[in-house]
């Protein structure tokens, strides 16, 4: 675990190819103002977001607050695809995670999820964790190695809705149609690849692959 949050701690690159309106500290930048795509970087150890442009736009830079009871900023984060709402995985002092969301725009937390059952492994968000329209946040939790003394399955997936924090969605290795695959699940995290939210002709489709975690 601590080998993958110095590689989180890394100056990351979290999104590409933002078509419609871009965020700024202050404003709502349209997508002529910055081409036709737009980068974030993030530092986890300061917490702080850095939006860049192709075309000489000036970046804009704005730091994450911290929810009440959490001291440190979150290792793993994602952009929805608007770039107007942010996903990151807690961890307060006592080791409990949470997945929160915020808004950029009105600088406010949405949503928070605290995983169940204690302390857990990791978390992880995906670059297309958000859903299209941005209404629903995929995400991992490992709950635990093999061998641990623990009665919750050793890792679950889990949609958000982003407006309530409710959990619609649940997969998690101890299921049939997980164990149908005949993929070892141990020790794997699952990483969410792809997100198609579910529309009025067809449902929705996540894409995800179980990812070793911790070596």
């Amino acid at each position: 675990m601590a080998h993958w949050r110095q590689l989180l701690l890394a100056l990351t690159i979290l999104s590409t190819l933002l078509l419609g309106g871009f965020f700024t500290a202050s404003e709502v930048r349209p997508a002529q103002a910055g081409g036709s795509w737009s980068a974030w970087l993030y530092n986890a150890e300061r917490g702080t977001l850095v939006h860049v442009f192709p075309d000489g736009v000036p970046a804009t830079t704005t730091t994450l607050p911290l929810p009440a009871g959490i001291t440190s900023y979150p290792y793993a984060v994602t952009i929805s695809r608007d770039g107007a709402r942010l996903a990151g995985c807690f961890v307060d002092g006592a080791g409990q995670t949470s997945v929160r969301v915020y808004d950029l725009y009105s600088a406010a937390y949405l949503s928070t999820y605290v995983a169940a059952g204690g302390p857990v492994q990791g978390c992880s968000l995906g670059r297309y964790a958000f859903s299209e329209d941005g209404s629903l946040l995929a995400f991992g939790i490992l709950n635990h190695y093999p061998g641990m003394a623990d009665a919750r399955p050793g890792w679950e997936l889990l949609v958000m809705q982003v407006g309530t924090g409710a959990i619609v969605y649940r997969l998690d290795s101890n299921m049939s149609s997980v164990a149908a695959l005949g993929i070892d699940p141990g020790g794997k995290m699952p990483l969410v690849e792809t997100f198609e939210g579910p529309t009025a002709t067809r449902p929705g489709l996540i894409t995800f692959k179980p990812v070793q975690w911790g070596t």
